[in-house]
């Protein structure tokens, strides 16, 4: 029987660029982001149960970057998706988080890649 850990971590942050009162904007962004944090766990861990491995998921406040990084702290490894939309960067092949965590992340990282269909 396997003894392991899946901590799946999900980040929010509140866009620079909008100006109301903080109280309100953060209620409002925590709870749609809340939403559609629980969601895509739900999704993606659908089918997946298996005896042996604990699954806790976490939601940050704060960048996806600074979040993943100190959350592999102490880890094996660290699993991330990118979707490589390299907006910053046109033509790059890794988004800017995925990019963060594979130059700073304190253990292994493994990209996995949205598939294309």
């Amino acid at each position: 029987m396997l003894d392991a850990r899946v901590h799946i971590i999900g980040a929010w942050d509140i866009p620079s660029t909008i100006y109301l009162t903080p109280a309100h904007v953060e209620g409002d962004y925590y709870r749609e982001a809340s939403a559609a944090f629980d969601a895509a766990v739900a999704t993606g861990l659908e089918g997946l149960e298996a005896p042996g491995i604990q699954v806790e998921k976490q939601l940050i406040e704060g960048s996806a970057s600074k979040a993943l990084h100190d959350a592999a702290r102490g880890a094996l490894s660290l699993v991330i998706g990118s979707h490589g939309t390299g907006s910053t960067f046109p033509g790059m092949h890794l988004g800017s988080t995925a990019s963060y965590c594979v130059d700073h992340a304190p253990c292994p990282v493994a990209l996995i890649r949205e598939s294309v269909t």
